[in-house]
Order: C-alpha cells, then sequence, then structure tokens
C-alpha cells in the first residue's frame, strides 16, 4: 500500500509539471487535472498516516476513495468519448501529462483502493458531490460563452439543448456506478 501510494504522489507530481506546461492555469478549466490533483491532496494526506504508522482517519480514507472514484471517471470518460470523439490513442492516453492523469495515476489509485479500510455505503453518493460540482459551475460557464468546453458534451451551444441534458445524466449515472463498483472493491484486501 504504501508503495502504492508513492507512485500515485510521484505520477501525479509529474502530471502536475507536464500539464502546468501544457496548459499552464488553463488547465484548471479540465476536470481531468482537478480530478488529479484531489487525488494527489488525498493521497498525500494518507501516506502521511501510513510513514507515521498510525491508523488512517475516516475521513482520510473516504477522501481518498472519492478522489479515485473522480480518476476512474476521468478514464471512463477518455475511453469511452474522448477516444471515440478524436480517434487519437496516443495523445488521448500516452502523451504529455495525459499519460499520468487520463491512464497512470487513475489506474494506481484503483489499485490502492482493495488495500484501504472498506467504506461506507453512503460514500458512493457522497462521490457524486465533485463530479456535480463540477458541472454546477461548467454548464452555466458555458451557457453565459465564459467558456467554451473544455468537453465536446460541455458546449452547450452546439447541441440540442436535451443533448446537454442527457450528457449531464449519463456523466452523473457514470459517476455512480463507478462510486458503488469501487465502493464494493475498497478494503477487500485489507480485511
Amino acid at each position: 500500500m504504501l508503495y502504492l501510494d508513492i507512485a500515485v504522489v510521484v505520477g501525479e507530481l509529474v502530471g502536475l509539471v507536464l500539464a502546468s506546461l501544457e496548459n499552464g492555469w488553463g488547465q484548471f478549466v479540465f476536470y481531468t487535472q482537478l480530478s488529479n490533483y484531489f487525488l494527489l491532496a488525498a493521497t498525500l494526506a494518507h501516506l502521511y498516516f501510513l510513514l507515521k504508522k498510525e491508523p488512517v482517519p475516516k475521513t482520510v480514507n473516504r477522501l481518498k476513495y472519492i478522489a479515485t472514484c473522480t480518476t476512474t471517471v476521468t478514464l471512463a470518460v477518455a475511453v469511452a468519448v474522448l477516444l471515440p470523439m478524436y480517434k487519437r490513442p496516443y495523445i488521448t492516453f500516452l502523451n504529455g501529462a495525459n499519460l499520468f492523469q487520463h491512464t497512470l495515476c487513475p489506474i494506481l489509485g484503483f489499485a490502492t483502493l482493495p488495500f484501504m479500510d472498506p467504506v461506507e455505503k453512503r460514500d458512493s453518493r457522497l462521490a457524486l458531490i465533485p463530479t456535480g460540482l463540477y458541472a454546477l459551475v461548467m454548464v452555466p460557464l458555458n451557457y453565459f460563452r465564459v467558456l467554451e468546453g473544455p468537453y465536446p458534451f460541455l458546449k452547450v451551444h452546439n447541441q440540442p439543448w436535451y443533448m446537454s441534458i442527457l450528457w449531464l445524466v449519463a456523466i452523473i449515472l457514470v459517476a455512480y456506478g463507478i462510486a458503488v463498483l469501487l465502493r464494493k472493491v475498497c478494503g477487500k484486501r485489507a480485511k
């Protein structure tokens, strides 16, 4: 577990540097970066307690689970939406920051879950909060033309209104499905 957490932190730091070089402050409009930096913070907190050889508080464990859910949403959207839309697997999964933030760190985060303490059923609902907050901010910013995108499904003026709603519902349902699945994986090896 300790080594997996260290690998997550190293991967996230490399991803942060590469994303900063590629997009500067503009990276902070992407769910990908926000979810990965959430995972970095939660893993650092988790690692702190592991290194001190103290029990990991439930709140830290819960935050790491929720952060892992968000990076798994990132991976799922990259596989199911971005790859089919853009048809560029190298750029989507292996190029620059995407290697770490679309691929390696979400997989490493997932790999840590069986070694963590189990989480509660309600944590699956709590895991929807980051994705919901992102939508609550980004959809109005797109609607009022403050931003465009950054993802094709957020471009509300480029699609019928009902498609925007369908995209939101689909992503929330996927996020919830991921949260339920990851909750069942969480703590399997720790028991």
